[in-house]
Parts: C-alpha cells; sequence; structure tokens
C-alpha cells in the first residue's frame, strides 16, 4: 500500500471520527429559525452592533484575500514557479527563507481589515483591555516571534527527511501543540475574585473533584470582552468573566452567565472542542500530503518529485481550505452546545427568564446580530442568534422544570 493510500485512511478515519462527534453535539440536528412575527423590529444600531458590523467586514474581507492568495500561489502552476524562483537550489535554509516570505504576504492580508477593526475599537473602547506596555508583554511578543521563525526552519529541515517521515512528525505534532494550549499559565495567575465565587457557589451543581474557580481577567490583549469557561491541563477549571461585564451586569444577569459557563465545566466543553480541532487538523493535513504523492496533483500545481521546501504552498492551501471545510460543521456542533449550556443554565438557576435576560443582555454588550447571515453561519456564528435565543426561552416548558420559579 502507497503512504499516499496510507494518508487517505487517516484522512478518512480522523474525518469520520469528527463527523461523529458533531452528530454526538447536536450539530446535525435542523437549526431553529427566528420567527419573524415575534422578532424585534429594526431599529438605529447601537455602537455595539456598529463594532462588530465593522469587524465582521473585516473578517471576511480577510479570508477572501487570503483564500485567493493560497489557491493562486498553492494551486496553480504559476504559484508553483514562483515558489521555485524565490528557493531555486532546494537549500533547506533557501526554503524556510521562502517559505517566511509566504508567511508575510498571506500575513498582510489581514492588514486590509486593521483600519475597520481599529474603527470598532473607538466606537466602544470599554470592552478592550488597555494597552499597557510593560517589559513582560515585550518579551512574550519577541519569544513568539522566535519560536515562529524556529518552527519555520524546523518544518523546512524535516521535509528533506522524506513524506513518510514528515507526515508522522507533523501528525504527533498537532495533538502536542494543541495540548500546550490547554494550560493557558497566563490566566492561572489571576487571583479569585470572591464576589463571583460566591455567585458560584449559589447555583445548583453538583459536587466536583475539580471545583471551577472564577476569576476576572481579559482573555488576551486583542479580544472582546466576555465571558469563558476555561478548561484544561490546570488544577482547576476556570470561568473567566472581563471587569466590564461585572461592573454592567445586574446580579441576576451575571448569576445568569456565570450558570452558562459553570454548564461548559460540566459538559466537558472545552475537551470536546479541543479533540474536533485535533481532527480537523489531522484530517486536513493527511489529505495535504496524501495529495502531494499524486501524479495530477503533482502536474497541477508543479510539485516537485520529492516533497521539500517548495511544496508547501501547496499543502498550505490543501491544509487550509479542507479546514474551513471542517470548521463550517464544528460551528454548527459549538452552536448546539451552547443551547444546551443554556438549557443546564436554567436546571442551575431554576430561572428561566433571568437566563434569557442575562444572556441576551451579555449579546446586547458583544454586539451579537438579532440573525445570521449565511455568510456569518459558517465563519463566525459560535452562538445561536439572540433572536433565536429568547425565542427559546420564552417557549421554555416551566413545569417541566423541577423546582422551577419565575424569579
Amino acid at each position: 500500500m502507497t503512504l499516499s493510500a496510507v494518508l487517505g485512511i487517516v484522512a478518512a478515519v480522523a474525518a469520520a471520527a469528527f463527523v461523529i462527534m458533531v452528530v454526538t453535539a447536536g450539530g446535525w440536528r435542523a437549526e431553529p429559525r427566528p420567527d419573524p412575527d415575534t422578532a424585534p423590529a429594526p431599529g438605529p444600531m447601537t455602537p455595539q452592533q456598529q463594532a462588530f458590523a465593522l469587524r465582521w467586514r473585516a473578517v471576511w474581507v480577510t479570508e477572501v484575500i487570503r483564500i485567493s492568495l493560497l489557491v493562486l500561489v498553492g494551486l496553480t502552476p504559476a504559484g508553483a514557479h514562483f515558489v521555485h524562483a524565490l528557493a531555486p537550489s532546494g537549500n533547506w535554509l533557501l526554503e524556510a527563507l521562502a517559505w517566511g516570505i509566504l508567511v508575510a504576504v498571506f500575513g498582510a492580508a489581514s492588514l486590509v481589515g486593521r483600519g475597520w477593526r481599529r474603527r470598532a475599537k473607538a466606537l466602544i473602547p470599554g470592552l478592550y483591555p488597555p494597552r499597557i506596555a510593560t517589559a513582560r508583554n515585550w518579551r512574550r511578543e519577541i519569544a513568539a516571534r522566535a519560536q515562529n521563525v524556529l518552527a519555520l526552519v524546523l518544518i523546512a529541515y524535516s521535509l528533506r527527511a522524506g513524506r513518510g517521515d514528515f507526515a508522522i512528525g507533523l501528525t504527533l505534532a498537532i495533538p502536542v501543540g494543541a495540548l500546550a494550549t490547554m494550560r493557558q499559565r497566563r490566566l492561572r495567575r489571576l487571583p479569585p475574585s470572591p464576589h463571583l465565587t460566591a455567585v458560584l457557589a449559589a447555583l445548583k451543581s453538583p459536587p466536583r473533584r475539580r471545583a471551577p474557580v472564577a476569576v476576572v481577567g481579559w482573555r488576551g490583549r486583542n479580544f472582546l470582552a466576555n465571558a469563558l469557561a476555561v478548561d484544561g491541563l490546570m488544577p482547576h477549571p476556570l470561568i473567566l468573566v472581563a471587569p466590564p461585564l461585572v461592573t454592567r451586569l445586574e446580579a441576576r444577569q451575571l448569576r445568569a452567565v456565570l450558570a452558562h459557563e459553570l454548564a461548559h465545566v460540566l459538559h466537558r466543553d472545552s475537551w470536546r472542542r479541543l479533540v474536533r480541532v485535533i481532527l480537523m487538523s489531522e484530517a486536513a493535513l493527511a489529505t495535504a500530503i496524501a495529495l502531494t504523492g499524486l501524479d495530477p496533483a503533482q502536474d497541477m500545481a508543479g510539485l516537485p518529485a520529492r516533497l521539500d521546501g517548495r511544496a508547501v504552498p501547496f499543502l498550505v492551501a490543501i491544509w487550509y481550505l479542507m479546514l474551513r471545510l471542517l470548521a463550517v460543521a464544528n460551528l454548527r456542533a459549538t452552536r448546539a452546545e451552547e443551547q444546551a449550556a443554556d438549557a443546564r443554565a436554567v436546571s442551575l438557576t431554576d430561572d428561566p427568564a433571568g437566563c434569557a435576560e442575562g444572556l441576551n443582555e451579555l449579546g446586547a454588550i458583544l454586539g451579537s446580530p438579532e440573525r445570521w447571515t449565511f455568510g456569518q453561519r459558517l465563519l463566525v456564528a459560535t452562538h445561536p442568534a439572540r433572536a433565536v435565543r429568547s425565542q427559546w426561552f420564552a417557549q421554555l416548558p416551566l413545569a417541566s422544570l423541577p423546582g422551577a420559579h419565575s424569579g
């Protein structure tokens, strides 16, 4: 059996396992649609909604440019000639340099949306973390850039070991790298919040050996204020709430948001999503490497007979395109998990009206639209639309909840 056939089987198995996980999450179920009769009449856009529209414009324009560049450089003979001109000798150092140039070119696609993102931040300045230049931040940035450069050099060198060794190396590196992101060293240094801890303790949560810890902090330097559950390679799961939300949400609303994030911890959604991302990456990578051994792909993209750094644009193009295709299904699973967390939050609080109020208020603060467009559902819709959420809470059979009350 040829290596391409083996990798094709690996890709099929990883994709099948991914599909099974999407099914178990409820991602293939028909998603509810907002009722046009109950939807609120459109009014003037809030600053949060205007900021979301600007961020969305930056996302889809960047995606169109990025995919166009990948197809042009990675999947056409003209792109292959361009890559061969950058690294004519086949020296792995020159190939690493050529790859670095290509990464810079593809990264420049995001520069187009930088102006829109800057305007979005200016509309809602209090919902982004303040920029504080410290020595630690500069060291972290330098270390991240150095790691990226080292990764480029190592991958370019490992390509010369052969298609099989390269496939095995990257197949093992994907789960190791994914698990490394679950350490969350920066978030683990945040102290527990007495206020959030008291709210969390009042919820009807079953006892756990690894009880979650509620903290106040930012997800990252460029991330919008949000609340999220973080679980991974750490002593305790974390429920992170950005500082603006603690002050803007009322007590009942904050309780609903914490109950929703606690539901993610109880459902182990962080680990489920990590496994899906690993399976997506493995399936896309195995497909890309398998195609490099097929004559039609070699003729189409001008690939060399022996796999080397000049094949990197083809590998990246196939990997990224398949990853985006699988990400559409992954978003459906994520939205289903969010709806399951909504239902669990109601059982944790016995307060459907409060959960609806809190989660809708959080969506309003973040600028989430009432309805997702088709493109947004394909690229960014990780949660159900606000109108769908409101409709679901309104139709919830209150009598079926044990000990339920109106709040």
